[in-house]
């Protein structure tokens, strides 16, 4: 019985809180409850607070963010105070433009509205609440033990159409990948998984392409190197969003619109 008062206090002092104004965090912080507790309250009392996240039936921005999810993301759960944090993790210079990209593809895609955080020396975070891209991203993704050391896609490729294949592949190098002073595109990853079904996407749309690994005495690195002279081929078939890798591959007579024409997921 006392257990039952207890909880019926802590609801009585919530919606008392609630009605006087006091916001979500404070009221989490005064009572140490959870904010999805005290948010069940307040959207009956005054309505949802909060847009409801929207998980896109579109192929190319779906793959497009579990791609660039699976190169520079991270997530957490924090029980305790009930958030679903995802986050993208990017350079404040040399992604400004690509963040800007990603930002505009979660917001028109998901509904949801990612803040901006610049960490020292030169890092620039995006970072979103959400239970729902939380449990998308886990049930597309394998990520064990830990995603800097292993994050693969849980579905067979066969079973994932051709437009996701692509955007995924765009948003795994628009963020992990690099272009040397070669011309050639880069993807160096520890997950050894990732690096196969990256090829195997390459394949399928019939980019040439090299697999090796580089040892290391802590974890080899598997790297995806694909020639000046195929980069043609990939532009056309996969294209870049982040403008600024997609410069760097282009050569003389090449066509710009290679470049930017696959530039926004339409």
């Amino acid at each position: 019985m006392d257990s039952i008062k207890i909880v019926l206090e802590k609801r009585r002092k919530i919606i008392h809180l609630i009605k006087n104004g006091v916001s979500i965090p404070q009221i989490s912080k005064k009572l140490n409850i959870g904010k999805s507790t005290i948010y069940y309250h307040y959207r009956k009392i005054k309505g949802r607070k909060y847009p409801l996240t929207k998980i896109p039936v579109n192929q190319r921005a779906l793959g497009e963010f579990l791609g660039a999810f699976s190169g520079d993301g991270s997530f957490i759960h924090e029980r305790k105070r009930g958030h679903y944090t995802i986050r993208f993790h990017l350079h404040r210079y040399d992604d400004a433009q690509y963040a800007q990209y990603l930002r505009k593809l979660i917001e028109h895609y998901f509904g949801k509205k990612p803040s901006t955080q610049y960490v020292q020396p030169n890092g620039l975070v995006l970072k979103l609440h959400s239970k729902r891209i939380y449990e998308l991203i886990s049930e597309f993704l394998i990520i064990s033990p830990s995603k800097s050391l292993n994050v693969s896609l849980k579905k067979p490729i066969k079973e994932l159409s051709e437009d996701f294949l692509s955007y995924f592949v765009r948003g795994v190098i628009d963020t992990d990948g690099s272009v040397d002073n070669y011309g050639r595109i880069v993807l160096g990853l520890i997950t050894k998984d990732l690096i196969d079904q990256i090829s195997m996407m390459l394949n399928k749309f019939q980019i040439e392409h090299k697999v090796s690994v580089r040892k290391s005495k802590w974890k080899d690195l598997h790297v995806i190197s694909i020639r000046r002279m195929d980069a043609s081929k990939y532009l056309e078939k996969i294209g870049f969003s982040n403008k600024r890798k997609g410069k760097k591959v282009r050569k003389p007579g090449l066509s710009r619109s290679y470049i930017i024409k696959l530039g926004s997921v339409g």
